[in-house]
Parts: structure tokens; sequence; C-alpha cells
């Protein structure tokens, strides 16, 4: 899949061969990973016995600049690469990431996603916010914001397709080593019936709901000074300080703030719709 026009840089990810290719005189591979399940695990989750089982579920790839300006700028880029398909009933996605100390932002380079966002510590509330637990609806070319000390997860909710997601990171945070081992996230995106539908992980019977983000999103990004339409990093490559104050210095609560002012509506998990 050739992502040059997505990105503005000549990349292209294999699918036959599960490779990023990249000009390596300007980034350098620094980590990668492929998220598999043997047949054995998969044959779990399905009852047809001549389905055909993914084995390559999803792939992360880090890279950090090597030449010319890139080789100056604080960050890390995180390729992720969702596979289409379904996981039994449930559609593909990432492991809970913790964000840690600096924000994140991410473009969505091909296909349609979810990004369910939510605190550390979950506590038992009536106020569906209190918890600021976000599903944000994102499409090929979205761009979004995760808030420093928050867990995310990015889901891929048009299985008949892969995403790809571009991730900026701040140089400091330990990227790959911050995945959330425990109880995963408060819901999950299902297949039911012939359609999809969200339903509650019963591990956080006490969330009664989440954020709905989607419309105004551009918004936030609009106030950031970050054009909805321009590749993010030909955006960097004009203002990367810009971007490292915005990751290291943007405090959660005022990203969570500006969430809640954009919201779509508010959810009950006794109405799982979208």
């Amino acid at each position: 899949m050739n992502l040059s026009k997505q990105i503005g840089l000549p990349f292209d990810f294999d699918f036959l061969t599960w490779e990023l290719n990249y000009q390596k005189d300007l980034f350098e591979l620094i980590h990668s990973r492929i998220f598999t399940i043997n047949a054995s695990t998969l044959s779990k989750y399905y009852l047809n016995p001549v389905a055909v089982l993914i084995n390559n579920v999803y792939a992360n790839f880090w890279l950090k600049g090597k030449a010319g300006i890139w080789a100056d700028m604080p960050f890390k880029f995180k390729f992720t690469v969702l596979n289409k398909d379904y996981v039994g009933i449930e559609t593909i996605k990432t492991k809970s990431i913790y964000t840690g100390k600096h924000s994140r932002l991410i473009e969505i380079l091909s296909g349609n996603v979810g990004v369910l966002i939510f605190p550390p510590k979950l506590i038992k509330s009536d106020n569906l916010t209190n918890n600021d637990v976000f599903f944000a609806i994102l499409q090929t070319g979205s761009k979004f914001i995760i808030p420093a000390n928050h867990v995310y997860v990015i889901i891929n909710i048009t299985p008949s397709e892969p995403a790809i997601i571009l991730e900026i990171h701040h140089i400091q945070d330990p990227s790959h080593k911050l995945f959330v081992k425990g109880k995963g996230g408060p819901f999950y995106y299902v297949l039911r019936n012939t359609s999809h539908e969200v339903v509650k992980n019963p591990r956080y019977r006490f969330v009664n709901g989440y954020v709905k983000l989607s419309k105004g999103i551009e918004n936030i990004l609009k106030g950031y000074g970050i054009s909805p339409k321009t590749p993010i990093l030909r955006q960097l490559g004009r203002k990367y300080v810009k971007y490292n104050q915005l990751l290291q210095d943007e405090k959660p609560e005022t990203i969570i703030a500006k969430f809640l002012e954009v919201a779509d509506n508010i959810i009950d998990f006794s109405h799982p719709s979208f």
C-alpha cells in the first residue's frame, strides 16, 4: 500500500511481507513488533472449521529521524498497522497503551478507526463524564491528540479493510514499553447479529458510559494550529518546535475540557450504538 500521498514522503507498507518501507537515509528503525495469534488460539474463537484464520493481527514500527531536519526533531514516529477481519466477533485492536508524561498526535493514513481513551484508574460514578472515557471516530486523513497520563486503544471499525495509523511521540517516551496489563478497555467493539455495536467489558461493571467524539475534532486541531488537511509530517517539517511544546506542556485536563466542548453526545451503555 503506497502511503506517500497521505504522508508527504515516500512510504509504503507491504502486506505480503508485513514490512514498512521508507527512506532509510532520512529515518532509522528503532523498534518493531508484529502481534500474532497462533492457530490453536484462534480456533477457540471460530465456530467454522474451514474459516480462514488470520495470523498477523497488527504491527508496530517505531522510527526516528536520521538526517536533515528529521534528526533535529525531538520525536519518534510510530506506525501501527491493524489487519482486517475479526478475532472471534471482535474487530482488530491494539493492546492498551499508556501515554506517560507527554501527549501524542495521531493521523489516520488508511481506513477508519475508533480510539478509546480512558484514565489509568477508573472510578465508580453515576456521572458518565466523571471517568473521562472517550471514543473518537476517525477516518482516513483525520488527526487527533491523545492526552498525557491516559490509556488508549486503537480499534479498526471497518474490518473489511486494514487500517494504518501514524503516531507522533516525544523522544523521551519509552513508547514500546508502555503496554498496560490488566483488565483491558472498558468496552469492546464487536459484530453481533450482522451489525457492529459497543458492548461493555464485564470487568468494568461500574463504568456506565462514554463520550463520543467525531464531528468537532477538527475544531480541537484548529485551536492548536494544526491543519486538518495537510499531512502531519509535512506540518512538523515547518514548525516542529510548536508541536514539541504542545506534546510536552499541554495539560491533560485542558485537552479533556476541549473534548467535552465538542462532544457529539454522551452514550449510556444501556443503549450502546453509534
